[in-house]
């Protein structure tokens, strides 16, 4: 029996953490499953954001703690189903960009294949095939809302993004071999895709995956509006500068400190809506003083500005470029391997 993983990840995997999956790995090895990581991103545009980051830090921290293969996808024809704003030729090129921006979090190059989809469907296409074999339309239109208007590139695509959580889907990596398992680090958003493949799984006798969800990350502004590119100062994108990431974190980041000082020093600050101390959550890696300062924020002691100091620091230590990632390792990871 395969057990189904759900886990909000409110905290990034903490320095603290690192002996604990050291014996996890160590159990892992002597139990001798095989597993590898599945994860992905659809490119809507050339510039990710840090919420972005959030399910491939965690997939690159499990692939160091259990030394395991990561395949990663870019659903290039995903978004021109769904957004169809530009040509599909401009959706490959916003992959090749993330691609840089994903590889540059750090993932093993020797134990990671990273692709378009446009340019790998042929080698998974067996198990679209049997997979759409086993889905109807009504399944569709009930799972993801999809009507007879739509293109049927929309109805037709829920398998591909099924089809990478089966290892034979790699040949390159795992031969024909239906039997190694998968885990899906991921945003709470893609759930209905996994639970679908899960149980189409079982009627065609191919391991179901299992699934370890991360939680959303609000926008700079707070839960009320979204991280989107029409509005540059919602989000921290990866080609922000610093003082960029200084400007929008001092100027727009919500606060949940008192409306007065006397009132801070009275009530303390509401950290659930504090977005400063909610990305603190996500980057800052010490434990100790995260905790530091949610008690002493939380109970008034500490000011939003000395609380925004530190988002800026952890914010801007976990900031990645496009262009620390060489242009020979994307094209490497992207296109190797594939025969």
């Amino acid at each position: 029996v395969i057990i189904y993983f759900f886990f909000l990840m409110i905290r990034r995997p903490p320095r603290s953490t690192q002996s604990r999956s050291s014996a996890a790995s160590d159990v892992y090895k002597r139990q001798g499953k095989k597993f590898y990581l599945y994860t992905g991103r659809g490119p809507s545009s050339d510039s990710m954001h840090i919420a972005h980051l959030i399910p491939f830090i965690f997939t690159k921290y499990l692939q160091d703690a259990f030394d395991v293969p990561v395949v990663i996808q870019l659903t290039d024809d995903e978004k021109y189903f769904h957004k169809g704003d530009f040509t599909i030729e401009d959706y490959q090129k916003y992959g090749r960009e993330n691609a840089k921006d994903i590889l540059a979090v750090g993932f093993n190059p020797e134990k990671t294949f990273i692709f378009l989809d446009t340019e790998y469907i042929g080698h998974m296409y067996k198990n679209v095939c049997i997979f759409q074999k086993h889905l109807t339309f009504n399944q569709v239109r009930g799972i993801f809302g999809v009507t007879d208007s739509d293109n049927c590139g929309k109805i037709a695509y829920p398998a591909i993004q099924a089809a990478p959580s089966f290892s034979n889907s790699f040949p390159h990596i795992f031969g024909n071999r239906t039997d190694v398992l998968c885990l899906i680090p991921q945003g709470i958003d893609q759930d209905p895709y996994f639970r679908m493949t899960r149980d189409v799984a079982v009627r065609i006798k191919y391991q179901k995956p299992a699934c370890i969800h991360s939680k959303f990350i609000p926008s700079i502004k707070g839960f009320a509006t979204k991280m989107s590119a029409s509005d540059p100062n919602s989000a921290i994108f990866l080609t922000d500068s610093q003082k960029d990431i200084e400007k929008k974190i001092k100027k727009f980041a919500y606060s949940g400190g008192g409306a007065t000082l006397e009132e801070h020093r009275e009530k303390g600050a509401n950290l659930e809506v504090d977005v400063s101390f909610i990305y603190l959550g996500f980057f800052l890696e010490d434990d100790v003083l995260y905790e530091d300062i949610k008690q002493k924020y939380g109970k008034g002691e500490m000011l939003t500005d000395d609380v925004k100091k530190q988002c800026i620091s952890a914010v801007s230590y976990t900031h990645l470029r496009a262009h620390e990632t060489p242009e020979h390792l994307v094209c490497r990871l992207l296109l190797e391997k594939k025969k």
